[in-house]
C-alpha cells in the first residue's frame, strides 16, 4: 500500500483532531469500492438528487445501511453532498 498523491482529509472540532491518510490500491488488494457502492454510484449518477430512502427501497435494504455507504463514499472522496438535506444533490467527483 502506498500513500495517495491527495492531501489527508483534516477535520478539527472543539475536543478533537483527525486526520485521514488516503492510500492507493495495488493489484491483488481490495478494490476500493464494494459492489453495492458501486451499484449505488450508478444510482446517484442517474438521479443526483435521489433520497436514502428511495435508495434503500431500490437495493432493498435499511436506509441505516444506505448511510453506512453514502459516508464510506464520501471518506472516499468519490461523492459530496451540495445543497440542503432536502433538495440537495451529490456530486460524483472525478477520480
Amino acid at each position: 500500500m502506498q500513500f495517495s498523491k491527495r492531501k489527508p482529509l483534516i477535520e478539527q472540532g472543539i475536543n478533537f483532531t483527525r486526520i485521514e491518510f488516503i492510500f492507493s490500491q495495488k493489484g491483488g488488494q481490495k478494490p476500493l469500492l464494494s459492489k453495492r457502492q458501486i451499484e449505488i454510484l450508478g444510482m446517484l449518477k442517474e438521479a443526483p438528487s435521489v433520497s436514502r430512502k428511495s435508495l434503500a427501497a431500490a437495493f432493498e435494504i435499511n436506509e441505516s445501511a444506505i448511510q453506512k455507504h453514502l459516508d464510506a463514499l464520501k471518506t472516499k472522496r468519490v461523492i459530496e453532498r451540495k445543497g440542503a438535506s432536502r433538495g440537495g444533490q451529490w456530486v460524483i467527483k472525478e477520480q
